[in-house]
């Protein structure tokens, strides 16, 4: 819930639903670890060791959804009854879950298949988390604060690696905190949007300072992920935000000079990623996305039963058995994604995958509808850039990608279902 409200929204009211002392003490506990998951978003995972001993922390968000809901329980068995929050999304969510498990059980690997499946609960479950809690002001603030020392580190990383790479030589797309470089980009296209938000809703200069250093953050940091889809998908999606609301046009000369700054040291990679747009990086089969489509489609079709082989990586696993034992020369030599949602959502979950998450991408939008018309703009960017790169790549349950993408989900329902004007004045 990346959102700065407004200053005049008083935090001492009392709310029922905190109002007892131990369940403010668990909500206390409940924001913070909200707080550490949108940082663990951008920052991905920390390892080290101690006196020898490996540790880790972070990583995937959503192995920390158990302790989370653990403690939502807590803090609900302790206020006065309270309904889930409605929303456009629960059936269209849940329905995803269904047409998902069915596809797991007919799978030919239902324990990694129904692993997958078990993922997406998890996130629905974080979605309503996140639209039932009563918000106020000073715990947006946190979570703002959190998620933008998050993307400081995954710039700082980035920037790292940058400088590690060795320029004289060329860099590869870096990935900074995240598993794969079109990851990375795919997630500056979501934290552009969060980062939007929080200037046209921050009244005070640190956060208009704070958005804009995030900005710069995503906007480096996915140019520096040399993921082609990525730039095509951030740029449809500023321009999208930019000519619909014409009093944002003020923002053009900053935004440029960001752009320009990160463009003076990355053109050179940039060019030579676009010379071959057709082609993959050196050392991965110089292919193709008009090659590997029809040949993931020529492998996966033929036994493709109602439902699917199975949620990924099931799907990627055949092909890994396929190429190991077959002695007929394929010119892959290693598995591939589709590099498509709408065909990955085909193969894995069958005939019903993608009119279900079809229904879900439109009921977010009749969700968005509902918000004000420049909060609007930004919701609709942020799905537009993401289906754009998904065109030609497929992250959606990759890493933190999902976290950040139903954390979109749940600002936009919050926002619809709160319109007052304790956070709707963007400046």
């Amino acid at each position: 819930m990346i959102m700065v409200t407004s200053n005049r929204m008083d935090d001492s009211i009392s709310d029922p639903m905190i109002s007892n002392r131990y369940s403010r003490w668990i909500f206390r506990a409940l924001v913070a670890e909200i707080a550490l998951i949108f940082f663990f978003i951008p920052a991905g995972r920390f390892q080290g060791s101690f006196f020898g001993l490996p540790f880790y922390f972070g990583g995937d968000v959503y192995k920390n959804f158990p302790i989370l809901i653990f403690t939502w329980f807590a803090w609900r068995l302790l206020i006065p009854k309270k309904d889930i929050p409605k929303s456009l999304l629960h059936i269209p969510f849940l329905f995803c879950i269904f047409i998902s498990t069915l596809s797991s059980l007919g799978s030919s690997d239902p324990y990694q298949s129904f692993s997958e499946t078990l993922e997406l609960l998890l996130y629905y479950v974080f979605y309503v988390i996140l639209i039932d809690i009563p918000w106020r002001r000073k715990q947006i603030l946190i979570l703002a604060a959190f998620f933008l020392v998050g993307n400081i580190w995954m710039g700082w990383v980035t920037l790292n690696q940058y400088f590690l790479s060795g320029q004289s030589q060329g860099i590869p797309g870096l990935n900074g905190t995240f598993n794969y470089p079109n990851t990375l980009g795919l997630y500056s296209i979501l934290g552009f949007c969060f980062f939007a938000l929080l200037l046209v809703h921050g009244e005070q200069r640190y956060q208009k300072i704070a958005a804009w250093a995030g900005i710069f953050l995503v906007l480096m940091s996915g140019m520096a992920s040399l993921s082609r889809a990525s730039y095509l998908g951030l740029a449809i999606a500023i321009l999208f935000i930019l000519l619909r609301e014409r009093r944002l046009l003020r923002f053009i000369p900053i935004l440029l000079t960001v752009i320009v700054c990160i463009g003076l040291v990355t053109f050179p990679y940039v060019e030579r990623k676009f010379t071959g747009i057709l082609q993959e990086l050196k050392g991965w089969d110089d292919t193709s996305r008009i090659r590997i489509w029809p040949f993931v489609l020529d492998f996966s079709v033929p036994d493709l039963s109602f439902f699917g082989h199975g949620e990924d990586p099931v799907l990627r696993d055949r092909m890994d058995s396929t190429l190991v034992a077959t002695t007929e020369p394929f010119f892959l030599t290693h598995h591939w994604k589709p590099h498509n949602l709408i065909m990955a959502l085909f193969l894995n979950l069958g005939l019903l995958g993608i009119p279900a998450y079809a229904w879900l991408f439109l009921a977010y939008v009749r969700q968005v509808k509902e918000c004000m018309k420049l909060d609007q703009s930004i919701f609709y960017a942020g799905i537009i850039g993401y289906l754009v790169h998904q065109l030609f790549d497929l992250h959606h349950l990759d890493g933190n990608i999902p976290a950040a993408l139903f954390g979109l989900f749940a600002l936009a329902t919050w926002m619809a279902t709160n319109k007052t004007d304790e956070y709707n004045h963007p400046s």
